[in-house]
């Protein structure tokens, strides 16, 4: 049996993600009527958006009258590191983004059987615009977002490398145009 999720430590809070998961996979409405890839797209901190950036669409291929998910994992090895993320997001009305994200990142052995694991937690509203059909318009798609972010390995190295807290709140201002 494959996992959902990789990752070196596995418990309830691996099984609630992988639940999550899950529930985003099978939600009725999951499929949607958008344009495949303007909300299907996730970014590592569990957004919709590209890689590292969230974008200011919202999750899911929901219309405004639908909801949608989106859901992923991702591993990646450069070197002797190795990052495991995974995540889901809804999309409601396509006007609202609720997304989740577990980070694992392991250090490898610049410091052997430790890594660094944070949970995202995220909220983003679309203002105004939409990427794809406001083509005769020259405003983006414009969504306000919020990350929630909980360090789960806080007291080793964080507090070492001089981190001050174990949380902390992203705010950011999101644009996307497609031409």
């Amino acid at each position: 049996m494959l996992p959902i999720c990789p990752s070196r430590q596995r418990g309830p809070r691996h099984a609630r993600v992988a639940g999550l998961v899950l529930a985003a996979l099978v939600l009725p409405a999951a499929a949607g009527d958008r344009l495949l890839g303007t909300g299907g797209v996730m970014q590592v901190e569990g957004a919709a958006g590209g890689g590292l950036v969230p974008w200011g669409v919202i999750a899911g291929l929901g219309t405004d009258r639908q909801t949608g998910a989106s859901a992923f994992c991702t591993r990646t090895e450069p070197d002797d590191f190795q990052l495991d993320v995974c995540g889901a997001a809804v999309g409601i009305r396509d006007r609202v983004e609720l997304s989740f994200a577990r980070q694992d990142f392991d250090l490898g052995t610049t410091v052997p059987g430790e890594s660094i694991r944070q949970d995202v937690w995220g909220l983003k509203l679309r203002l105004l615009g939409d990427a794809v059909f406001d083509q005769d318009r020259w405003w983006p798609q414009l969504a306000l977002g919020l990350q929630y972010k909980q360090n789960r390995d806080y007291d080793f190295v964080p507090a070492l490398l001089g981190a001050r807290d174990d949380s902390g709140i992203d705010v950011y201002l999101a644009a996307t145009k497609v031409y």
